[in-house]
């Protein structure tokens, strides 16, 4: 489960430098952050009811997992906002850095850490084997996610308030990669940079606090 109290302080640091920022230069420029970042926590909300819901009837589960799976890229896309760091009137470059940098940090925190929960409810439901090729899928997935939302600017409610627009829109890349290769690769690069990061992570977790590493379910898969 995550750590809620050093996450709540990073995040405080964080607008704390935000609403001095303000302060200082009568700027709201990197208020879009704080927005940015509850969106961030978005999919692990989600996550830590769908880890809760083995009692609810599948097609509940199913809708929570797929509402995950929109949500998700949201946690990631914040490293994007990183291009909107350049020199600004009356702060130094240093500052924005460290906000940019933060509002980056809480949003992968909070992407990986509803992986986990999600993984915990996906070994109920498949075997292992299944779930070490979908992880990588996943990532690709989020990379897309993170083109679509950055490069397309289409948002996640985007789904439900302009299904026809953003259907047509990935249908025409999905249909001709050729023609879309920044897509494509946009998507696949961060996908795999975020994937790696996960292993990364995971192994630097499990060889360093081998005896606390969870379990990837609390229940074994039952075929």
């Amino acid at each position: 489960m995550l750590r809620k109290q050093p996450l709540i302080a990073f995040l405080l640091f964080i607008l704390v430098l935000i609403g001095i920022r303000i302060w200082k230069s009568g700027d709201i420029t990197m208020i879009f952050l704080v927005w940015n970042i509850f969106l961030a926590a978005v999919p692990y909300w989600v996550a830590t009811a769908l880890q809760r819901s083995a009692n609810r009837p599948m097609y509940q589960q199913t809708a929570l997992f797929m509402s995950w799976l929109l949500f998700f890229p949201n946690s990631m896309y914040i490293i994007t906002d990183l291009f909107h760091l350049h020199e600004r009137p009356l702060i130094p470059l240093w500052f924005d850095l460290l906000i940019l940098m933060g509002a980056a940090i809480t949003g992968l925190v909070l992407g990986y850490q509803s992986l986990k929960l999600v993984q915990q409810w996906m070994g109920r439901h498949f075997p292992p084997l299944y779930l070490r090729v979908l992880e990588p899928v996943l990532f690709l997935l989020c990379g897309f996610g993170i083109y679509v939302g950055r490069y397309l600017r289409w948002n996640s409610w985007d789904v439900f308030t302009q299904p026809g627009h953003i259907t047509r829109s990935v249908f025409h890349i999905v249909t001709d990669p050729l023609s879309h290769r920044e897509a494509w690769l946009i998507s696949g690069g961060f996908g795999v940079f975020l994937y790696l990061l996960h292993c990364i992570l995971n192994a630097y977790h499990s060889s360093t606090y081998p005896k606390h590493k969870l379990p990837l379910t609390d229940q074994p898969f039952k075929a």
